[in-house]
């Protein structure tokens, strides 16, 4: 096994060996309506409950989430290292479609 690192493109499974109940879902495969519907119920309860904090407690969350917590993941140097890996994993003859998706998704992730 390779040593985890910020290039190892498995990384993000290696977190999976200690969390329990965890499946792996393709994007091409069908997740059940009872998941989804489990999820969904699960949102709704956490954002009934943020309706009861006191302007305080509101006070103690980010003013922009998406943009702090998605702004570590989306910054220069990951896409970088993403597009590397892509470019790794496909056909040489499709380099050139992910040279033209990485000019796109630059601009894209404006995040700070």
């Amino acid at each position: 096994m390779r040593k985890f690192s910020e290039s190892n493109p498995v990384k993000g499974y290696i977190i999976m060996e200690y969390v329990e109940n965890v499946k792996v879902i393709n994007v091409y495969e069908n997740v059940p309506l009872k998941a989804v519907r489990e999820v969904l119920r699960a949102m709704a309860v956490m954002q009934a409950m943020s309706l009861k904090l006191s302007p305080a407690e509101k006070e103690q969350f980010p003013k922009n989430f998406f943009a702090e917590f998605y702004g570590q993941f989306f910054n220069d140097e990951k896409l970088e290292l993403t597009a590397k890996s892509l470019r790794a994993s496909v056909d040489e003859r499709l380099e050139n479609k992910i040279r033209k998706v990485e000019r796109y998704l630059k601009p894209l992730m404006d995040l700070p």
